[in-house]
């Protein structure tokens, strides 16, 4: 209520609430008990947006993304190896959270990655497509255009199957044409190899079943992901 009711918002109260629920959940009751650390992780992301909207100071900014990635890091950590959509979730949620800096697309891919593969064998197909949209737009970023369309289009079929008219499906709509536009102004797409990987494969899954090296962090860049 503290942070999803704009009139009610209260981001301090709505963290002391979860802090409180985590705290009176029993030990044993791990979903609840995650949802709440997911949960507080979301409201440092809400406080790193309204940052963004304001002063931009560099050592808020940076608080609270490390606070959100502790909290998700956390849920990763108390989540069980056999609970395949909290994981996919929890590798979900830090994607967004790196998605958030510049210099940490290529994490926020690997966790969209995995988040793809988990939420595909749980047989999630919308939120399977919701995490291929997600690493679609971090992979334009990164200028791979030729992975984002393959992805893209992935989600644009699930979503058409949904709601044709839904806002997510006419996004990727338009996502799809600023990855057409953009692979026109920069010419061939320079990861060729992953190019032809992705033309032989049935669909993005033997792409995405490799697992790529998380990028080391520099020197930090936020920006709103689109």
């Amino acid at each position: 209520m503290f942070k999803n009711i704009p009139a009610l918002r209260e981001l301090d109260r709505g963290a002391e609430a979860y802090r409180e629920a985590y705290r009176l959940y029993p030990e044993n009751d791990y979903v609840s008990r995650r949802q709440c650390l997911a949960q507080l992780g979301s409201l440092e992301l809400a406080r790193l947006k309204i940052e963004l909207d304001g002063e931009r100071r560099p050592e808020v900014l940076s608080n609270h993304l490390d606070a959100a990635l502790r909290w998700y890091g956390e849920v990763l950590r108390n989540t069980a190896s056999n609970d395949i959509l909290g994981l996919a979730q929890a590798h979900n949620q830090l994607g967004v959270a790196y998605q958030y800096m510049k210099e940490e697309q290529g994490a926020a891919f690997e966790h969209f990655r995995r988040a793809i593969e988990y939420f595909d064998e749980a047989g999630e197909s919308y939120e399977a497509a919701s995490a291929r949209n997600n690493a679609a737009q971090v992979l334009m970023t990164l200028q791979r255009f030729s992975e984002a369309a393959v992805l893209a289009h992935e989600a644009l079929t699930t979503f058409e199957s949904f709601d044709p008219s839904a806002p997510l499906t006419v996004h990727l709509r338009r996502l799809i044409a600023r990855i057409e536009r953009d692979t026109a102004c920069n010419g061939k797409d320079a990861n060729v190899e992953a190019h032809r990987m992705l033309l032989k494969a049935a669909s993005s899954r033997e792409y995405l079943a490799r697992r790529l090296p998380e990028s080391v962090r520099n020197d930090i860049s936020y920006y709103r992901p689109v």
